[in-house]
């Protein structure tokens, strides 16, 4: 008799769904994938003239960046590693990390002299905390940029709301409170709530996990660190 396969539904975007896809399976972890956020490019320009950096909080980010600018020796501070890594495979050349959260990279900016100019931040239209405003506390002069949209998705599709329906997922996995706040009101449209008693919720942050935590899950976990790999460890620890 072979073993039931254990599923974890990737709410992340198209984009980013396929790296968390290959390192669950590596651990024997089926994934589903079921975007709950469409990005879009937003219609605004960017001005880099007179800035020393831009700061970047997201993928997404980096990849709406490279779209609408060539100047790709600018110099660019980074969330956390997967942040950097995505703006130096769009061609960036001077990248630095504060590998961890927007706390890490308002302490990593605080290193820099605000009077040589300007930070960028490249957002999307809903941001989660007030990075901009932290950062002017330090005396420096911030310019938020709408670089990039995330559409939330209308409804599950009918095989995930199935198989919450069946207790086919046993984790969830989600990457922002916006996102967790999407499935737990998609899971209500859809009138499959009561299958959540069956999954595990696995969230990047405390903020996250509390966006859905009025669905009655078996459990609910965060990851030690805000970032993927720490997620994943926190999914396998779930299995179990």
């Amino acid at each position: 008799m072979t073993d039931a396969p254990v599923r974890a539904l990737v709410t992340r975007p198209v984009e980013q769904a396929g790296a968390t896809a290959a390192r669950l399976s590596a651990l024997g972890i089926e994934p589903v994938l079921e975007p709950l956020l469409v990005i879009q490019p937003a219609a605004a320009e960017i001005d880099l003239d007179e800035a020393q950096a831009v700061l970047l909080t997201s993928r997404n980010g980096a990849r709406a960046l490279a779209a609408s600018t060539t100047r790709l020796s600018v110099p660019v501070a980074a969330v956390g590693d997967a942040t950097a890594q995505a703006a130096r495979d769009a061609g960036f050349s001077n990248v630095i990390s504060a590998s961890g959260s927007s706390a890490d990279l308002v302490h990593m900016v605080g290193g820099l002299d605000p009077e040589k100019g300007r930070l960028v931040h490249v957002t999307g239209e809903v941001e989660a905390g007030d990075l901009a405003g932290r950062i002017q506390d330090k005396g420096f002069t911030v310019d938020r940029v709408v670089l990039y949209k995330a559409v939330p998705a209308k409804k599950l599709s009918a095989s995930t709301a199935a198989l919450i329906s069946q207790g086919g997922v046993a984790m969830a996995l989600f990457f922002s409170p916006r996102t967790a706040a999407t499935f737990a009101a998609l899971v209500r449209k859809a009138r499959v709530a009561k299958g959540c008693a069956a999954i595990r919720g696995v969230f990047i942050s405390q903020a996250a996990a509390e966006a859905a935590s009025a669905l009655p899950w078996r459990a609910q976990l965060v990851a030690t660190r805000p970032h993927l790999a720490a997620v994943i460890h926190a999914a396998n620890r779930a299995r179990g």
